[in-house]
């Protein structure tokens, strides 16, 4: 059961049977939104039974109206403004309201010196709410719902509407028009125009939703812990961890669905969804549902018809450690396995595995482990590139710690935080280059440690986090303070125009990231007491804003927020930004 027939359970105000009880009980116990709908319906029928209303009744007008509303108008998690009804008790209200008032008001607007018989809906697509609703009263009538629409039920192109604009009208443009009338004016969600996006973001345990930059957020979860949410690519989807479970949910929390183990990958164009359940890789179209099994685990091509895998065999030899000796290749294959090709073996036995990157433009991208040891990799691995037609792989970056590193939208140029060590407030330097020529130039010097690079959309800009290199020190306060000294910078990608963003003493500031439309930085702030909060401020600089607070808890190898793993810290665990349409 989904939220759509639990709102139609509802809407009935029948009492329900034992068995559609316990599944409507089943399905609120994990959606909120269902959940806050049933108490508000409790109340409204409570108002009802308070109520007197006798034998009078609105026009039939108004009865048709507000039934079809009831029926068509799908639950608003938030109030957008005061007229925006969120629950199908408030339309009932507003029924009741036009019961009740339909005996004392009636001579009223009748005798308006506005008001006629022989008017007609006038055109009002292309006025702003506040004008369409001021000429719709000076023409006498009083009854105006205003319906904000999400993507998922605007048929037009969004490219073709404007913010704050009526799109659509009930009665449409030049139909009979009454006083009793009521009037559906039909405008875009505000959500729907900002370049911000939007945040997900886990606090006290539990997933909640916000609306950049200002919008109140919204509870997902009541109950479990959950864990590293994650956007689709569009923005209509978010996956999260709860429990150790995978769940999705549309883009403003509706419907939750469960649908496998912790860990997802997102394609794009449709939102897909690559995820593990059991022994099992699946892979699901998000909204459709209809689940497709995969023959292997990898990374996608970019038209997303083509997966690279690694494949690994256990020998029955042995090296001067007596551990077992490996045999590891590279491989290119259709997406439903067919059509295999090897592209790559370093030999057997091998003397490292392959972990791959990412597969960008005609290039795959992977990283040499070392020693096929977790714990070794950690000091850094040497970045490779091979066409994804085979032949010899290339050196990109001697050294560099795997989880910095971001391609540019062109797909030929990459940024990294370059060096070896795992503690990430020593000898890390950010450096680009590309997938024909490797590493080309530093960006930063050996007197900064510098991590979390990302490319401005436009691939001109670069920005990241950085401190003082404090050497190569195993931890404590020494290294603490020196964390503590981490802002974001800016700089160009030829390595022009450096510039420091942050400058607040009270803070380690992380993890930056652009907005789609490169106005704006995200980032993460961590103050002395290990709070975890996030931050929006203009791209050129300026006074950055809060905008979620107290995010976490958040699981680290130490333990300990400020520690991490040697500085680094895994914040996807406790937030995602969709950064709106570029």
């Amino acid at each position: 059961m989904n939220c759509h027939d639990v709102e139609h359970l509802l809407a009935s105000r029948r009492d329900l049977s034992p068995a559609e009880e316990e599944v409507v009980r089943e399905h609120m116990a994990h959606c909120p939104i269902c959940r806050q709908d049933w108490e508000r319906e409790k109340q409204t029928s409570a108002v009802l039974h308070t109520l007197r209303l006798g034998d009078t009744l609105p026009p039939e007008r108004v009865q048709t109206r507000v039934h079809a509303m009831l029926e068509q108008k799908p639950r608003h998690p938030y109030w957008q403004h005061g007229l925006a009804l969120t629950s199908i008790g408030a339309v009932v209200l507003l029924f009741l309201v036009l019961i009740a008032g339909q005996a004392t008001s009636e001579q009223t607007v009748t005798s308006s010196p506005t008001a006629t018989t022989n008017m007609v809906m006038p055109q009002v697509i292309g006025w702003t709410e506040e004008q369409a609703m001021e000429h719709l009263k000076e023409m006498g009538i009083d009854s105006i719902y205003i319906d904000y629409q999400d993507q998922k039920r605007i048929n037009e192109d969004l490219n073709a509407l404007e913010p704050g604009k009526v799109f659509t009208t009930t009665p449409g443009p030049g139909e009979p028009l009454d006083p009793d009338t009521l009037v559906v004016l039909g405008i875009p969600e505000p959500y729907l125009f900002t370049s911000l996006g939007r945040i997900a973001y886990i606090h006290n345990g539990f997933v909640w939703i916000k609306v950049l930059p200002d919008l109140n957020p919204i509870q997902v979860t009541t109950e479990g812990q959950s864990h590293s949410p994650q956007w689709s690519p569009s923005g209509e989807w978010l996956t999260y961890c709860m429990d150790e479970r995978l769940w999705i949910v549309n883009g403003m929390g509706y419907d939750p669905r469960e649908l496998g183990d912790c860990r997802a990958t997102w394609l794009s164009d449709p939102d897909t969804l690559i995820y593990r359940d059991g022994d099992a890789m699946q892979k699901v179209i998000a909204g459709e549902w209809g689940v497709e099994p995969l023959p292997r685990h990898g990374v996608w091509s970019p038209d997303q018809t083509e997966i690279a895998y690694v494949e690994m065999e256990v020998l029955d030899t042995v090296d001067e450690t007596n551990t077992p000796e490996r045999e590891v290749s590279l491989w290119r294959a259709e997406a439903d396995g067919l059509y295999t090709t090897e592209l790559f073996s370093p030999g057997s036995p091998a003397e490292y595995d392959i972990r791959l990157v990412g597969w960008y433009g005609d290039e795959i991208v992977f990283r040499k482990g070392m020693s096929f040891s977790n714990s070794l990799s950690t000091d850094g691995t040497p970045l490779y590139t091979i066409s994804e037609n085979g032949g010899e792989p290339r050196e990109l970056v001697p050294w560099m710690l795997g989880r910095y590193f971001d391609v540019a939208a062109d797909e030929h140029s990459f940024v990294v935080a370059a060096g070896g060590d795992r503690q990430t407030w020593h000898n890390k330097r950010i450096a680009v280059g590309n997938f024909a020529d490797g590493l080309q130039v530093y960006l930063t010097d050996e007197n900064t440690a510098a991590v979390s690079p990302q490319w401005s959309p436009d691939a001109q800009h670069i920005i990241y986090a950085a401190g003082p290199d404090i050497g190569p020190i195993g931890g404590g306060d020494e290294a603490r303070e020196g964390l503590a000294q981490r802002r974001i910078w800016r700089i160009d990608r030829d390595g022009e125009n450096p510039r420091q963003l942050t400058h607040d003493e009270r803070y380690r500031d992380e993890q930056p990231g652009w907005s789609a439309d490169g106005e704006h930085i995200l980032f993460v702030r961590l103050a002395q007491d290990d709070i975890i909060s996030l931050w929006l401020m203009p791209a050129e600089g300026g006074e950055p804003v809060q905008v979620a607070n107290e995010l976490g808890p958040i699981s680290t190898p130490s333990d300990s927020v400020w520690f991490g793993y040697y500085g680094h810290t895994s914040w996807e665990y406790v937030f995602d930004w969709w950064s709106g349409d570029s």
